[in-house]
């Protein structure tokens, strides 16, 4: 049993995502320059699972205070698509997905094609609430978050 669980401590603590977290919460003044632009603050939490890595992002919305949820599964794998993503994520049932791509030792750049669900990964009916995270007619949203210290 000692030798499973250090594996796993050994495993968890070699890999740079590590839990990690990542956060930008976006002024009033910049909101009003980017006026597509609907997340007011942005935070995603990296973990190793013991099968998969894992994120669960945390978003607010401009004109509200509510925050919404989700986890998504990452992996390393069709990454075609973004070149210089070292990860992509992305929710079950086809919930969209994320790249991340690293700017600095302590940024990265998030990336979504079509967004990504947070509220939901997958809908059974009328009263699931499910938020799109992109830019209002965007194609590509591409949020850049600074790394904390410590994960809430």
């Amino acid at each position: 049993m000692r030798l499973i669980l250090a594996t796993l401590i050994a495993i968890t603590a070699g890999s740079a995502f590590a839990d990690t977290c990542y956060r930008r919460v976006y002024s009033e003044d910049h909101l009003r320059k980017n006026p597509a632009q609907v997340v007011s603050s942005i935070e995603v939490r990296f973990t190793e699972g013991i099968e998969a890595r894992q994120a669960f992002a945390r978003v607010i919305f401009k004109g509200s205070s509510k925050v919404w949820t989700n986890g998504l599964y990452c992996s390393k794998d069709r990454l075609a698509e973004d070149p210089g993503a070292t990860m992509r994520c992305g929710v079950e049932c086809d919930g969209g997905t994320f790249t991340v791509r690293p700017k600095s030792s302590n940024a990265i750049y998030l990336t979504t094609k079509g967004g990504f669900n947070v509220g939901g990964a997958c809908p059974e009916g009328d009263d699931v609430l499910i938020r799109l995270v992109t830019d209002e007619g965007a194609e590509k949203t591409v949020f850049r978050l600074d790394k904390l210290e410590d994960c809430p």
